[in-house]
C-alpha cells in the first residue's frame, strides 16, 4: 500500500513539473527562392537565361502567397568566371483584391540574359538582396541533339516518328507539339518512358514566362538509356487531318536532368493537400545555398515531313 502511495505522489510531482515549450516556429517568415531556366536555340541563334526571384513561405504557413522580387542582384558565371549581372524585366498587372473590393496594380518581373550557352559548360546563378541570405545554384548545359528526321509515318493514325542519333546516351528529352493556329494540340505515346503534361507556358515572351507550362509537351526519360544511333520516338496526334500538316511543328531536344525531377515534384506538390495532418510534398531543388532550381533546354523546332 505504501508503494502505491509513493507511486501516486511521484506521478503527481511529474505532472506538476510539466513545462510547456513554445517552439515558435516562424512558418510565416519569408525566405528568398531563385528559379532559373536556360534556353538554347529554341529560336535560331538565340540563347536566353531567365531568372525569377521571389519571397516564399514554409508550406505550413497560414498565408501561402509569394512576392516576386525585382530589386535583387542576380549574377551569371560560366565555368567559374563572372559573365554579367542580369537585367531586370519589369512588368505590371492588375488583380482584384477581395479584401478591400478594389483593383490593385501588381509589380512583377524577372531577370534576363542573352549570353551564348555552350553544351557541357557549367553555369552558376547567384542572387543577393539586403536582409536575405544569398541563393546559389549550379547547372551544366545539356548537349545538342538534332533529329535526322521528323516524319509523318502513318497519316490515318496521326503517327509521327522522330529519329535521332544519341551517341552520349542522353536520358531525358523534351517533346512538344505546336500549331500555327494557336490552338492546343493533344498527342500521346505508348512509349513507357514518356510522360505527357498538361498545357503550360515555357516561352519567355509571355506575361509570366516559365510558369509551370503554349502547346502540349512531354518528357522522354529513360534512366537506362545507352549510346546508340537512329534512336526513335513515336507519338500520335489526336484528331489529325493530313491537310493541315503544315500547321504543325515539333519542338525536340535534350533537357537537363533537373528538368523532369522538378516538373514531377512540382505537380505532386500542387496536387497534394498541404495541411497540418499531411506531410507536404517537397519541390525538387538543386540550389547549393538556399532554395531554387536551375534547369535547361537545348531544343529546336522542326516541321513534320510527309
Amino acid at each position: 500500500m505504501k508503494k502505491l502511495v509513493y507511486l501516486l505522489i511521484l506521478i503527481m510531482g511529474i505532472a506538476a513539473c510539466e513545462t510547456i515549450i513554445d517552439l515558435d516556429i516562424q512558418f510565416d517568415d519569408k525566405q528568398m527562392a531563385v528559379s532559373a531556366i536556360f534556353w538554347d536555340q529554341r529560336n535560331p541563334g538565340d540563347s536566353t537565361v531567365c531568372v525569377w526571384v521571389s519571397d516564399v513561405l514554409h508550406p505550413l504557413a497560414k498565408n501561402t502567397s509569394r512576392i516576386i522580387l525585382t530589386d535583387a542582384e542576380v549574377s551569371l558565371f560560366e565555368n567559374g568566371q563572372f559573365v554579367e549581372n542580369l537585367q531586370p524585366i519589369i512588368r505590371y498587372k492588375q488583380e482584384y483584391n477581395w479584401q478591400n473590393n478594389q483593383i490593385d496594380t501588381i509589380k512583377f518581373g524577372y531577370f534576363k540574359s542573352h549570353h551564348p550557352l555552350t553544351p557541357g559548360y557549367s553555369y552558376k546563378i547567384t542572387a543577393n538582396r539586403p536582409g536575405k541570405k544569398e541563393v546559389t545554384h549550379f547547372y551544366i548545359h545539356p548537349p545538342r541533339v538534332i533529329p535526322t528526321s521528323v516524319k509523318l509515318t502513318n497519316p490515318e493514325k496521326g503517327e509521327v516518328t522522330i529519329t535521332f542519333d544519341n551517341p552520349k546516351g542522353i536520358q531525358q528529352f523534351l517533346v512538344s507539339l505546336k500549331s500555327s493556329t494557336n490552338r492546343t494540340e493533344y498527342f500521346s505515346s505508348i512509349d513507357p518512358h514518356f510522360q505527357i503534361f498538361r498545357s503550360s507556358n515555357l516561352d519567355d515572351s509571355e506575361d509570366e514566362p516559365g510558369a509551370p507550362v503554349v502547346g502540349r509537351y512531354g518528357i522522354l526519360y529513360d534512366k537506362n538509356s545507352q549510346p546508340r544511333s537512329q534512336q526513335q520516338f513515336t507519338f500520335y496526334i489526336r484528331d489529325f487531318d493530313s491537310q493541315n500538316l503544315s500547321n504543325y511543328s515539333v519542338e525536340f531536344g535534350a533537357v537537363s536532368e533537373s528538368f523532369p525531377l522538378y516538373i514531377a515534384s512540382y505537380l505532386a506538390f500542387i496536387n497534394s493537400e498541404n495541411t497540418l495532418s499531411t506531410q507536404p510534398e517537397v519541390i525538387y531543388s538543386n540550389a547549393s545555398k538556399g532554395l531554387g532550381i536551375s534547369m535547361g533546354l537545348n531544343t529546336g523546332n522542326y516541321n513534320i515531313q510527309p
